[in-house]
């Protein structure tokens, strides 16, 4: 058996035998999630705790340390909600909440506002994250009586109706997951890594679903699922990283290049690409240009296989080779030069010009470590230097030395 196949045998247990849900299956089941996340909303606002925690989510979304995709399981940062930004619309609604929290401590709060409040929260389907920091707020904060208890038990009691359906919401698309997963077989994941990124898509879709839209739960999960398996192949399976939209650009690009090269038996031309695709000039050539795989340095070459690509790549920073060989030369002369010096004067040419890799030094130092003057120094200097321009002209070295 295949890894792929076996690898999806252990995954799918008995889910693989479940026939699939119905479309009023499917709607029963969004439904009770709805209902549980209802009843979580109800007995959050009753709670002046739990309203005024909502109400610092608010502030932290209005300062900009949350955003809302923290704060909504089904965020679309550029979708409008009763004609304004999601996120804005949001910030409103839990200012509402913090204002509620101080009526209800004052005892003057009306039931149209807290009906009003959890319409809205049920439209805005908090993430799970929100309701984590509620209750540990509610756990915090001092209770002397079982009303606190009563509250936790309702909040428990409403996330757990919702899991419940979703899980089984969950369940039966599991084998979706499988088959678009063992359709990548080359993308550089394993299995069960594309098994992980296939469902984290199947539950994103778990989390958006709307079956007042009438799309069909399978067909919404697995756009998702194909959606988040794009996505982790592009980002994990290449050294290099090329965005998700490229990729995809690449692969109409070529799938039509294919199909025109087909129907005229030749290659075509970038006029043909451009009318068969939509595509802008620069969007064709960039998306040609993008490298389908990187090459390794280390891969080997050649028929004995004993070279690698590295060796056969210039090195930008490396001297030319006529540059190494002008370079040893003047060296080699330069030395010949210095031998005719007294040892003294060939000291202090050393020290002055860092010669033989010492770091250059100035007249007083050079004089510091000789005991000498540094107007001495200078003058050893000056004669040395007039000895090696003499010399030179016979050598005709005179563009090697410091003028």
């Amino acid at each position: 058996m295949a890894p792929g196949r076996e690898g999806a045998s252990l995954y799918l247990g008995g889910f693989g035998r479940r026939p699939a849900l119905t479309r009023e299956e499917e709607i029963a089941l969004a439904r009770r999630i709805e209902e549980g996340e209802a009843a979580i909303v109800r007995a959050l606002v009753g709670s002046p705790v739990a309203l005024r925690e909502l109400a610092t989510i608010g502030e932290e979304l209005a300062a900009h340390k949350l955003r809302a995709r923290n704060v909504l399981r089904a965020a679309d940062e550029e979708e409008d909600v009763a004609g304004e930004p999601i996120e804005a619309w949001l910030i409103a609604l839990l200012e509402r909440a913090g204002t509620l929290a101080e009526a209800l401590e004052a005892g003057r709060s009306r039931r149209r506002d807290r009906d009003a409040l959890a319409s809205g929260l049920e439209r805005a389907r908090l993430h799970r994250r929100v309701f984590d920091r509620v209750v540990d707020a509610l756990r915090a904060a001092p209770a002397s009586d079982g009303a606190a208890r009563a509250l936790l038990q309702a909040i428990e009691d409403g996330r757990r109706t919702a899991d419940l359906a979703r899980a089984e919401l969950v369940a039966s698309c599991l084998p979706l997951v499988v088959r678009y997963a063992t359709r990548y077989p080359r993308a550089g994941l394993s299995f069960h890594d594309l098994i992980q990124e296939g469902n984290i898509g199947l539950l994103r879709a778990a989390d958006k679903f709307d079956f007042r839209r009438g799309v069909r739960f399978r067909t919404y999960a697995a756009w998702w699922i194909k959606q988040q398996l794009a996505r982790a192949i592009s980002d994990q399976a290449q050294t290099i990283r090329v965005p998700v939209h490229m990729v995809e650009s690449r692969r109409k690009l070529l799938r039509e290049r294919r199909a025109l090269a087909q129907e005229h038996g030749r290659e075509p031309d970038g006029d043909e690409l451009l009318e068969r695709t939509g595509f802008s000039q620069a969007k064709v050539e960039l998306a040609l240009g993008l490298a389908p795989a990187p090459l390794s340095l280390d891969a080997p070459v050649g028929e004995d296989r004993e070279a690698r690509v590295g060796d056969f790549v210039p090195d930008p920073s490396a001297p030319a080779p006529d540059e190494q060989v002008d370079e040893g030369r003047m060296r080699a002369q330069a030395k010949r030069l210095l031998d005719e010096l007294t040892p003294r004067e060939q000291d202090v040419l050393r020290c002055r010009f860092g010669l033989d890799g010492a770091p250059e030094r100035t007249l007083a130092e050079i004089g510091a470590s000789m005991s000498l003057s540094r107007e001495r120094i200078r003058q050893i200097e000056a004669i040395a230097l007039r000895k090696l321009r003499a010399r030179s002209k016979q050598m005709q070295l005179d563009s090697y030395l410091v003028q």
